[in-house]
Formats: structure tokens, sequence, C-alpha cells
């Protein structure tokens, strides 16, 4: 297996997702012919493809992983195979602590092309290095654009904006642009200069652009919609669909944002490990899970399994599109409720809400509220080396990074003057940052972790709902 030396550089022709390379075409259209024909498959026979492929995951995981290969509970799975979907429930879960202990032991030890690694901040602050190769990339996009033909769009052929956390070149804040044209149909914004004395032409350049849709964090469109009406400024033309994803998403700012804009707001449920993929589709605003990314449970505390109709529990996932990196019955640490609806996909898990990263704006040195958690999670930082991480701000133009180094990171040192200087980067110097190591960071009484603490209270405006 081969590292590839320009993993993860941002690159301004390929800002949808941040990755430099870009995935053959040929594997992310085949990815995408076959979402479009299963789409139209029956619950019982996508349930039949789920269970095959589920078992030729097992099969190769006891043969070429090393965890699933070490435990006899796995060897019996994939020996006998499983009967029925149900039966996943027998298998032990894993999270991320047990990964991060001994990441190699999830990686396919079989494969020799070259593979690509991606750092995960995770919604808790607690980063992973997840692992792919080109074909995985390729597949994980392809959901991408499956959502997007949903509505008639295409990144190829249909205009758009990205507000998600894009570093812009810093020739091009100097000139007192906040936007750049990445290709002859997307324009990039930043996210971290929004505020009153901008928000006109940013809603200017907008409407030039004339998208068919934008793609942007909750946060960082709620604060664009929500500065424009506070300075008394409209956009004078319409934007049909924004498609956010990443954070939770409160209801009154649905309302606002659809109604800034003029147009329908499609919340996305993702995440970087790639096992799952949930959708809104066409007429429902609840999260569709495709079965053809991946297998999604609801657990309760003893990790059984429940589908009722208002239930609420931890999302477990099994991904069937990276077997380089396979990921069974993982742990997100995010929480759904089952719909109560019906409707015409119910072929597919559906979830009426999901609780995961939260919302959160810091105020920089000028003044302006910046979301944090575009500039944190969006692959600007590398998070390797650091086991879990958490920011505070104290005071406005501050920020105070709390970083606790894996146990087999020894560069102290190194590591602080790395994380710092993308740091540095990632928020434009707009703050003073000072990164400081800790050996532990306390849990909420959930018994999570918050990746950002305010202690600045006029600040605390991201459950603002409208």
């Amino acid at each position: 297996m081969r590292l590839d030396p320009d993993e993860m550089q941002p690159s301004p022709d390929n800002t949808y997702t941040a990755w430099k390379e870009r995935p053959k075409p040929s594997h992310l259209y085949r990815q995408l012919r076959f979402l479009k024909i299963s789409n139209q498959w029956t619950k019982e026979r996508l349930e039949e493809w789920q269970l095959q492929s589920l078992n030729r995951l097992l099969v190769h995981c006891v043969n070429s992983v090393p965890h699933y290969s070490r435990h006899k509970v796995f060897r019996d799975a994939a020996h006998s195979g499983l009967s029925c979907l149900a039966e996943i429930s027998d298998l032990p879960t894993i999270d991320k602590s047990m990964i991060r202990a001994d990441p190699e032991s999830f990686v396919d030890q079989s494969y020799e092309g070259i593979v690509r690694t991606l750092t995960s901040g995770g919604s808790t602050g607690d980063p992973l290095v997840v692992t792919f190769d080109h074909g995985a990339l390729a597949r994980d996009r392809a959901n991408t654009y499956f959502y997007l033909w949903l509505r008639g769009h295409s990144p190829n052929r249909s205009r758009s904006i990205r507000l998600h956390g894009d570093v812009l070149p810093r020739e091009i804040i100097r000139s007192g642009n906040y936007w750049f044209a990445a290709t002859r149909r997307k324009l990039v914004m930043s996210n971290q200069h929004i505020d009153s004395s901008t928000i006109a032409s940013y809603l200017s350049a907008i409407d030039s652009w004339r998208a068919d849709y934008i793609h942007a964090f909750p946060s960082t469109a709620f604060l664009l919609a929500k500065t424009a009406l506070d300075c008394g400024v409209r956009l004078k033309t319409r934007v049909p669909f924004v498609y956010v994803d990443s954070e939770n998403l409160y209801p009154g700012q649905r309302r606002l944002i659809e109604d800034f804009f003029g147009g329908e707001l499609c919340h996305v449920y993702g995440h970087t490990e790639g096992a799952t993929v949930g959708v809104p589709f066409p007429g429902s605003s609840d999260f569709h899970f495709l079965s053809q990314v991946g297998l999604v449970e609801i657990v309760k505390g003893d990790l059984s399994q429940h589908w009722e109709p208002g239930v609420n529990g931890e999302l477990v996932v099994t991904g069937l599109n990276n077997k380089i990196f396979p990921l069974i019955r993982y742990r997100t640490n995010d929480f759904g409720t089952v719909s109560n609806a019906l409707d015409p996909f119910s072929r597919y898990p559906r979830l009426s809400s999901i609780e995961g990263r939260e919302q959160d704006f810091a105020e920089d040195r000028h003044g302006r509220r910046v979301p944090v958690a575009p500039l944190l999670f969006d692959y600007n930082i590398d998070w390797s080396g650091v086991s879990r991480f958490q920011v505070c701000q104290k005071s406005v133009g501050t920020l105070e990074v709390k970083i606790v180094a894996e146990q087999s990171h020894s560069d102290s040192i190194g590591l602080v003057k790395r994380v710092t200087e993308q740091l540095d980067t990632a928020f434009g110097n707009n703050f003073s940052i000072s990164v400081q190591p800790v050996k532990t960071l306390s849990a909420t009484a959930r018994g999570k972790f918050r990746y950002f603490v305010n202690e600045v209270p006029l600040q605390k405006t991201s459950r603002n709902s409208g």
C-alpha cells in the first residue's frame, strides 16, 4: 500500500470537497448509474443486495483486515454467512477510540495501490484518520451527484455557489473580494468575512452569479441571511435550492433561509468516514439513508436495534463502499429519531431528525461572527497526531485551543507548531490563537465532548431559531 505524497492538499479547481484529485469519471459515473437504477428497486431487493454485499465484506475483512480477522465472532460470521440483516446485531461495535488505538489494524493489508487519508474532525472534536482509495472516493462523490440529480442538478452543468469553509488565497482577500470563480459554473465564497460592511457586496455577487443552487453549512447560510435582513438588504434574484450539511439545522433557521433565498432547503447527513449518507427526497425533509451506501441501525443503550416510529437512538453504521478501510457496526456518536411519516420512499431507512455537530460562532478581532465548524472540519486542518481537541473563546478576537496528543506522538512541539500555523491560515489571522497541549479534556453530562466552548455570552447565537 502506498500513500499519495500529495494527499489532501486543497486546490482551487476542486473546492467541491477540498480533495485535490478528482475521482476517475468512469468510477464515479458507474456508481451514479447504479444509484439511479437501484433507486427503483423494492425494499426487499435492496435488502437482498445489502445482505449479499455484507457477507462478501465479512469474508474480505477476516481475510485482509487484522481487527476483524483476530476476532472469532467475525470469523464465524464470515464462514457461515448472515442469514438476515438483523443478525448484524450479533457482531460487536467499534468506535473512534478503538480505531485510533490501532489504526493499521482497520486497513486492508492486501491492497497494493495508492491510498489517501482524510482527517475527520468529528462532531465532538475527536479526529480520526480515514483511509480511501480512488474507487471509494468516486463512490462517495457519486452520493453527492445522486442527491443533486434527484432535484435536476449536476455539478458539471448547474451553476452553483459554495459557502462551505474554503480558505481563499490571501491575494484574493487583499484585493477586497471574498470569492472567486473556481470554474465557469462554480463560485466559491469565504464564510469568514460576512458582516454589515460586506453583506451588500456578497448579495451583489450572488445576484450576478444566478446560481441554480448553493452548497453551505447551515450556520453560514443562516449568518448570511440574518446579516442581510438585519441590514435591511435582500437578494434581487431567487436561488432555487440551498443544500446544507455537517451541522444541526433548527426549524426557525430553515424557515429564515428558505424565505431569504426564495427556494427549497435540502439538509443532507453524511460523515467523513463515508459509511452512510442521509438525503432528503423531493417532497420530504426527512433523512432517507441510502441502502446502497451502507447499513444504518438505531440502537439504544444495550446496542439493540429499534426502528419504531418516534424512537430516538444512536446511529450505528456499516459501510459497503470502502473495503480499504471497512467499518462494521461503527458508532457515530450521533443520535437520530425514527420518522413517524408514511411515504413512498419507505424502502429506505428514514429519520426525521439527527443530533450531530452543533453550530457555533466566534467573534473575530474585527467584530465579525465567524462560523467555527466550517474552518475546523472542512479539511482545512490536519488533525493527525491529535486524539482530541477543544477550542475556547474567552474574549473577542482570541481563541485558546487545547489538544490531547495521540499516545504514539512524541513530537509535541512540532505538533503544536503545525496546528497553530494551520489554524492561523484557516482563520485568516483574524484571531489571536494559542495552542496548548493537555493530557485530558472533560466531557459533558451526556458523555459528549464539546469541540467549541464560548465564554462570551453575547455570542451564543448559534441556536437562534428565528
